[in-house]
């Protein structure tokens, strides 16, 4: 930030901001905080995550038969999808 070229009034305005984040970083430095213990998340709550794990998936047989050939689905490429003029 040393190397920011600002104007008169634009120093003015910043030191004046500084100030008032020092002076804030100032009374929370004053508080007492011996007897709260150290926390890593504001609320408390856990992960409710769970482990990835494969599961089987019945859906298989349903969906090949809905396909229009015997075994897959048909889809343009890629490239095809890109370059239509549609």
């Amino acid at each position: 930030m040393a190397r920011l070229a600002l104007e008169g009034e634009e120093q003015k305005d910043l030191a004046k901001d500084f100030q008032s984040i020092l002076s804030y970083v100032k009374k929370i430095q004053a508080s007492d905080t011996h007897a709260i213990p150290p926390t890593n998340h504001a609320t408390g709550l856990h992960n409710r995550g769970r482990l990835d794990q494969v599961e089987p998936c019945d859906l298989v047989d349903a969906l090949q038969r809905q396909a229009p050939t015997d075994t897959a689905f048909e889809i343009p490429s890629v490239r095809t999808l890109w370059t239509s003029k549609d």
